[in-house]
């Protein structure tokens, strides 16, 4: 299981050139934005728009995929816990679950893969040391209050970049 979230891909594209502090600030947007769509029309526009941003970054879909594959328990136990925690009507095939659980639960669930879905491409269009600038450029007001700005975002970049490391020797202690 090769993790893609936290990995970088070297590719020249419109995405890899645009301005790191653009990407964060679109990434967190983004983000945002996905956690607001709860209709079928605007979760399909942002669908659109997602594959959009892919294509223009040049990253496949079989990558990006495999980068949310590990996530699929994620996704799946929030939907079941939405299906039977949300009350409403009952279904009469599943015990104990209502139509509103099952709407509401798989909303959460494309709400879940479209946040990781931009974390992703954001890590693979933009190198560590990038996001870092970035994250440090934002941050900069609060060294007026002594905040440690520098450290803030060096903690963020080893974050990142130990994602990887640790599914990688997961994969490697399952494989033993």
């Amino acid at each position: 299981m090769k993790m893609t979230l936290g990995r970088y891909l070297p590719i020249d594209s419109y995405v890899h050139r645009l301005d790191p502090r653009v990407k964060l600030f679109l990434m967190a947007l983004g983000i945002g934005v996905a956690f607001q769509v709860d209709t079928l029309p605007a979760m399909a526009g942002f669908f659109v728009f997602m594959v959009a941003a892919t294509r223009c970054g040049q990253v496949s879909f079989r990558l990006l995929i495999k980068g949310l594959t590990p996530f699929i328990w994620l996704f799946g136990f929030t939907a079941v816990l939405h299906f039977f925690m949300t009350p409403g009507d009952a279904v009469s095939w599943l015990p104990y679950a209502s139509v509103q659980g099952i709407q509401q639960g798989l909303q959460v669930a494309f709400q879940l893969i479209f946040a990781i879905w931009i974390s992703t491409l954001m890590t693979l269009t933009t190198s560590p040391l990038d996001m870092v600038w970035a994250l440090e450029w934002y941050l900069a007001p609060l060294k007026l209050v002594k905040v440690p700005v520098d450290e803030i975002a060096l903690m963020v970049m080893l974050a990142i970049r130990f994602i990887p490391i640790l599914f990688d020797e997961t994969d490697r202690i399952i494989k033993a």
